[in-house]
């Protein structure tokens, strides 16, 4: 039985009302960043959670219970990937076409969608999800986590009956609109929420889950469509399958307790106690006490820093340390963006549809269900091999595939954009090279980064202007895809690998000099790297305080 390390009591109120001060004094001994070695055997020691250094396997085991709220919580990216991907995939659909189509198609002569409609209702999703990840940010520090947790089950309910009584493209734009703002606050509240009650251990692998269960979606959308083109239902029953997330979401929000961070920024201490001893009571030698004087010093800590700056809390996202904790914060979820997401993802079906596969939604069940795999691939390895290695080896091979792509579309223009068979068989084994490899990089990457990157204090607003800033590519690509791959517009094709393999190059250059490894960093060692303004490639290298005081510690043993 696990017994926690014998030490002195130390109140936790008592604690966040010392810190300050103490903070204070710390970070006048400081030299730009770094910490003088001739006072630092003066500063007070650094709290650290006694779980800190505790293997991943036994974590799991131990916090199994923190584990299934997480898993619970990020349900609500099973609606995102769905209510994201799945306009751009039905509009491949015969019934959908029937419906909202309203021109001809050059080649065939039937009915065909407006181009234009399309990205209309790809790029307000992402234009509504911009707004939402920004008031999100101002939200959740208001009024908490759970508050945004309501807020999207409340648009999705919207977007919903919209879609469900939509007879005309417009409404089905007022629909998209309202999914937008329900999946931009998912995609900025669960990480953070994730990573503020996951164990420094299991952040990684957590965050992963979030894109874990966004594929989910995304393959339920594959799935659905299958379906309902299979046995020639109506699209509708397609967006009826909506009610089952539904119905999951809302009672998991309910049910799940606010998130102790919030708590401890609100000084509401005997809430947060409680909220840490709702999810880690049961877990043998857990001290609530010495758990939530941990957060508490690393809260008072950043919090008397942005004091001591006199700086306003959004301008403070883009000042010194921070400013580059937001950069990296964008750049690895703006990656999903820059290197074909919404082709891949979102029009892949439309795609192939319009080249002239016979079914393209086999084509999307076959990459959602590698896209799956490979994702619980990286949630047991990311912690081994490094986010950093990975994101760049996978983004090597991104970068090549939309090339191969681009090639492929060369031969088939001479066909009028239509695949040969052979054509047809190489551009899904790319398509298919390109998920698993977006599997193991970009995807668990991006919200990884995402939420683990800020500072504690300034996560829920950095998180929010990350995120939104990566809305307006989206945005931009959501929108400009259908018309770059559509024969009333650009009829590029699977050309657009063209157009995407060099983004993709400039991305991963970027990576390698700018983006560091942060694996099992606890959020003090974030800190004093950042402040250190240690180089992106020397991260994993760098020793901390942390580490010294441990070394020197297990030396007089």
């Amino acid at each position: 039985m696990a017994t926690s390390i014998e030490m002195p009591k130390l109140s936790a109120v008592a604690h966040v009302e010392t810190m300050a001060s103490q903070t204070s004094q710390k970070d006048d001994e400081k030299i730009d960043g770094v910490a003088d070695p001739k006072k630092m055997d003066d500063e007070p020691e650094i709290l650290e959670s006694h779980f800190a250094h505790v293997g991943f396997f036994k974590l799991v085991r131990l916090f199994w219970r923190v584990n299934l709220i997480a898993l619970f919580a990020l349900s609500g990216a099973l609606f995102d990937g769905y209510a994201q991907n799945l306009p751009g995939s039905i509009a491949a659909n015969s019934s959908f076409i029937a419906t909202f189509g309203t021109v001809k198609s050059a080649a065939t002569g039937a009915k065909a969608l407006n181009a234009q409609y399309v990205s209309a209702w790809g790029g307000i999703t992402s234009g509504a999800q911009v707004i939402s990840m920004v008031v999100g940010a101002f939200l959740s520090d208001r009024f908490g986590r759970k508050f945004n947790l309501y807020s999207v089950s409340f648009f999705m309910a919207v977007a919903l009956v919209l879609e469900l009584t939509a007879k005309n493209w417009i409404f089905f734009l007022m629909a998209r609109m309202f999914a937008g703002w329900a999946t931009g606050i998912a995609k900025t509240t669960l990480p953070c929420y994730v990573a503020e009650i996951a164990p420094t251990g299991l952040r990684s692998a957590l965050l992963t889950m979030f894109s874990f269960w966004y594929a989910m979606g995304q393959f339920a959308v594959a799935i659905a469509l299958q379906i309902v083109q299979q046995h020639k239902l109506s699209w509708r029953n397609a967006f009826f399958s909506e009610l089952a997330f539904f119905g999951i979401f809302v009672p998991v929000t309910i049910l799940l307790p606010e998130s102790p961070w919030y708590y401890a920024k609100k000084k509401q201490h005997e809430r947060a106690k409680a909220a840490l001893q709702r999810l880690n009571g049961a877990v043998p030698g857990y001290d609530v006490e010495h758990e939530y004087a941990v957060i508490a010093e690393e809260v008072i800590r950043t919090d008397a820093l942005q004091q001591k700056q006199a700086a306003v809390a959004w301008v403070e996202v883009f000042k010194g340390a921070n400013a580059r904790r937001t950069y990296i914060s964008f750049l690895p979820l703006a990656t999903q963006q820059l290197v074909g997401a919404s082709l891949v993802f979102s029009y892949l079906s439309y795609l192939f549809g319009l080249a002239g596969v016979s079914n393209p939604f086999l084509v999307t069940i076959a990459s959602s269900t590698i896209l799956i795999g490979f994702l619980i691939i990286a949630s047991l390895t990311i912690d081994k091999l490094g986010r950093r290695p990975l994101l760049l080896t996978t983004l090597t091979i991104i970068t090549l595939c939309n090339l191969f792509m681009g090639v492929v579309g060369t031969f088939a223009q001479r066909n009028d954009n239509l695949f040969t068979s052979a054509q047809s068989a190489a551009a899904v084994a790319l398509s298919c090279i390109w998920v698993a490899a977006y599997a193991m990089g970009p995807a668990p990457m991006g919200y990884a980064f995402l939420a683990d990157t800020s500072t504690p204090v300034l996560r829920a607003k950095t998180t929010g202007f990350a995120s939104a800033l990566t809305g307006l590519f989206a945005l931009i690509f959501n929108y400009s895809t259908p018309l770059m791959i559509s024969t009333q517009d650009a009829g590029w094709g699977i050309r657009v690998g063209y157009f995407y393999a060099p983004l993709g190059l400039i991305t991963l250059i970027l990576t390698y000099f700018t983006i560091p490894e942060t694996t099992g960093r606890s959020y003090q060692e974030l800190d004093e790297l950042f402040e250190a303004r240690t180089p992106a490639r020397k991260f994993r290298s760098t020793l901390t305080t942390v580490q010294i005081a441990e070394r020197n510690a297990a030396d007089t043993i």
